[in-house]
């Protein structure tokens, strides 16, 4: 309760001294159904969370955002992001804050308007090799679109965490008509004491090639990825071997719109997700396939009602075989405004 009257108040005087403030959010609930129960992954469960996200505009040049978040699993609310950004010239953009490091296409898209209920899976396990998360950082960037005279946009970002962990994350995108190319890098490196109280640098790399679609009636990316896993390339290090473990993962989506002219019905968006992950490079035959399959019935733009199917193959070192273990059916009603 305390947080919340807090909360209030922050709202209350920013909107006294800002030229302008905006308001956004999401409201969700859901149900998870699991093939089978294995570690973390749990019997039937639901689930509610919800997003509120303050822009706010101090004058022509500055602004900035505060992003707060409440999930059924802690029941607390969580300040999930902070940035602000000033905007002085067309090429050369700032922002400073605890934002989203520019790595994925997906990760891009805030989570309230991706095209299924949760993050792909090829996306949940890149990030958690370090790749596409939140640091506090500083970036240069530019937006362009295709209409304007050089389609061209960049991010060039500088950021450090509690981990110890220093990096730069880039990217470069090229709007040609309907479509979009881009590719980004990301470097990590920190220093860790061996036994011997003898300082080793550990750095890690990754890249990431994509391409977006967006045409009137089919939208939709691919990204690959090929990324060192730093945990796994440390613990080689220290092994006295040295090698460092590379991972390799690609990811297709597309959906459409299929609209109606009706009250009870806004549009249907059918969605696919094709995934494949490798931990390993040099051992592909340990890997995870994902196909899902969702439909998002819109009421009206801010109110829909998802259905995904979501099967998962995976082959790890303990099964030559595929386990189904992870798949699972996801529903979920989201109000946003």
């Amino acid at each position: 309760m305390k947080r919340i009257i807090i909360l209030i108040f922050a709202l209350s005087t920013i909107m006294l001294f800002a030229d302008d403030v905006d308001f956004s959010g999401y409201g969700a609930v859901g149900y998870k159904i699991y093939d089978k129960s294995v570690g973390d992954y749990d019997l039937p469960s639901s689930y509610y969370q919800a997003k509120l996200q303050v822009d706010v505009k101090l004058d022509s040049i500055v602004k900035f955002q505060i992003d707060l978040r409440g999930y059924s699993e802690t029941e607390e609310l969580e300040f999930r992001e902070y940035s602000a950004e000033v905007d002085f010239f067309k090429w050369a953009n700032f922002k400073l804050g605890y934002v989203k490091s520019p790595f994925s296409i997906e990760y891009s898209v805030p989570r309230d308007k991706i095209i299924t209920i949760d993050r792909s899976m090829v996306f949940e396990s890149i990030s958690d090799l370090g790749y596409g998360e939140r640091n506090v950082s500083f970036t240069v960037f530019a937006e362009n679109s295709v209409d304007d005279e050089i389609p061209l946009s960049y991010d060039f970002q500088i950021y450090n965490n509690n981990s110890g962990i220093t990096g730069i994350s880039t990217g470069i995108k090229y709007a040609v008509q309907d479509y979009i190319f881009g590719v980004n890098y990301h470097f990590r490196g920190m220093g860790l004491f061996d036994e011997n109280f003898v300082e080793e640098k550990i750095n890690s790399d990754g890249f990431a090639f994509n391409l977006e679609m967006d045409k009137k009636d089919l939208d939709g990316f691919i990204e690959v990825f090929y990324v060192q896993d730093m945990e796994r390339s440390l613990a080689n290090t220290f092994d006295t071997t040295g090698a460092g473990v590379y991972a390799f993962g690609a990811n297709l989506q597309i959906d459409t719109d299929i609209e109606f002219e009706s009250k009870y019905i806004n549009k249907l968006e059918p969605a696919i997700v094709l995934g494949y992950f490798a931990e390993d490079v040099d051992n592909m035959d340990q890997h995870t396939i994902q196909a899902l399959f969702g439909i998002s019935y819109f009421l009206n733009d801010k109110t829909r009602l998802s259905i995904n199917a979501d099967y998962r193959l995976e082959k790890n070192i303990e099964r030559n075989i595929y386990a189904t273990d992870k798949s699972r059916i996801l529903i979920e009603f989201k109000t946003r405004f």
